[in-house]
């Protein structure tokens, strides 16, 4: 299925007289429709083998999403920088990137990420939380490290969380209050959930 996708995309391009919108169809015009996620990931993994780039759309709810609970760790080692644990876990997601020998073995990546998390928390207090988020993710190298990786959805995921925040730091106006909101959605995600099972 995943190949016949290719061909079969390759082919509707390669006529050159397929119009969408009064101009020529593009790449980016395409859209693969599958019922089941596992099929999409056998889809996807196949267009990026062969170096087309991908974008899957998905009614799940982002805040539940693994980039949320990501966020919520950096936000958290964020708020309290001093808390070699939350640090920890903040160094451990895919917005930090390092290994597992960085968390053991080097000092200077834990004191480098907590001096990151530091400045990241002055820019919120001054400039708000999309400006100390692109802070971090500029000073992890965030979004260079994941594009090598085919990580646009995560990037996606990220950009549509922060807005989100965002959103509520109209009427939160605390680093505090907007992990607060943040773990009452999710919370309020798996009990919807859970009452749909």
């Amino acid at each position: 299925m995943e190949a016949y996708c290719h061909r079969r995309g390759n082919r509707i391009l390669a006529k050159g007289n397929v119009l969408y919108d009064g101009r020529r169809l593009r790449p980016s015009d395409i859209a693969i429709l599958v019922a089941k996620r596992f099929h999409a990931d056998k889809v996807i993994e196949e267009l990026r083998r062969r170096g087309i780039r991908t974008l899957r759309s998905s009614n799940e709810n982002v805040l539940c999403s693994k980039e949320a609970h990501e966020l919520k760790s950096v936000l958290e080692a964020m708020y309290d920088p001093r808390d070699t644990r939350l640090v920890a876990a903040a160094q451990a997601t895919r917005i930090f990137g390092d290994s597992l020998n960085d968390l053991l073995n080097n000092d200077a990546a834990s004191a480098q990420a907590r001096l990151l998390l530091e400045n990241s928390a002055k820019i919120y207090e001054k400039s708000g939380i999309i400006a100390a988020v692109s802070n971090l993710f500029a000073g992890a190298k965030t979004e260079e490290r994941l594009l090598q990786y085919g990580g646009e959805r995560a990037l996606t995921n990220y950009q549509h969380i922060l807005e989100l925040l965002h959103q509520q730091h109209n009427t939160i106006d605390s680093l505090q209050g907007l992990l607060r909101w943040l773990k009452q959605e999710q919370k309020n995600e798996q009990r919807q959930l859970h009452s749909e099972t």
